[in-house]
């Protein structure tokens, strides 16, 4: 009788175990240790710096990120690859920096990172540049992509470059690098260059040693409102936690702080 009964409550201690080990959730994809891989657009400086892993958009992915615990690792891809890497490839769990293009597995987040796009000229060329249809006529230089349908400049900007792109006109030209976008206009080549501000800023200083970039340049703001990317991640979840923490980073002024940490002294405005 005794020996039943010992059996009896080992029984009982070996189910009681089973049922507090099966409370404990296993690991899962908002573990706080994770490590979360996140794609980024390539050479993007001050943006996305490659070959420091830093730049205003890891930046701010990591001040939200990292104090709810996770590390993260950058991915960095080409932008036709970057919209729908989600879809592309199955280890990625965000991507960030990107815009009108979707990847049906993500879960986006608005208002990730902005760009202030301006056309900037030559100041002894005394360009009178006061909206869209003045920058007609000028040999321009853009990013690729800038007078595509889609494109943050607006509807009007398409219409008036994009077939002279296609066209392989010679006024308008398009690169892949910014670095090539800039040396061009400080070789003069072009006469405008459309580009954003703080990228115009970073390049500017990058290309003091090989050419002259101390000449005084004009600034035409002919899109007043910010360009603003998203951020999209395969767990909604994430995307959910991201959002409340892009709220706060914003209210509390440390989202404009790590703007100004890569902001080169203003430039002459026209």
């Amino acid at each position: 009788m005794k020996s039943i009964s010992l059996l009896l409550a080992l029984i009982l201690s070996v189910c009681a175990v089973s049922s507090d080990a099966s409370a404990v959730p296993g690991p899962s994809s908002q573990d706080p240790n994770k490590t979360l891989r996140i794609a980024f657009g390539q050479d993007k400086p001050p943006y996305v710096i490659t070959n420091r892993d830093t730049g205003v958009e890891i930046d701010i992915a990591r001040a939200i990120l990292e104090p709810l615990g996770y590390r993260i690792e950058p991915i960095y891809l080409p932008y036709r690859q970057l919209h729908n890497a989600l879809t592309l490839f199955p280890d990625i769990d965000a991507i960030a920096g990107v815009g009108v293009l979707r990847d049906s597995l993500g879960f986006y987040v608005p208002e990730f990172a902005y760009f202030n796009n301006v056309a900037i000229s030559r100041a002894a060329d005394e360009n009178l540049i006061r909206e869209i249809s003045d920058l007609t006529g000028h040999r321009l230089v853009a990013w690729q992509g800038a007078s595509y349908p889609d494109t943050p400049l607006g509807p009007e900007f398409h219409q008036l470059f994009y077939t002279e792109l296609a066209r392989g006109q010679p006024g308008y030209s398009e690169t892949v690098s910014q670095a090539q976008q800039n040396a061009m206009f400080w070789a003069n080549r072009v006469d405008i260059i459309i580009i954003d501000e703080l990228i115009f800023q970073w390049y500017r200083q990058e290309l003091r040693e090989t050419h002259e970039t101390s000449l005084e340049v004009s600034i035409h703001a002919l899109w007043p409102e910010r360009h603003y990317t998203e951020i999209a991640f395969r767990s909604a979840e994430l995307a959910h936690l991201f959002k409340e923490g892009l709220k706060r980073l914003k209210d509390s002024g440390e989202y404009d702080k790590v703007y100004e940490k890569y902001r080169i002294p203003s430039l002459i405005e026209e």
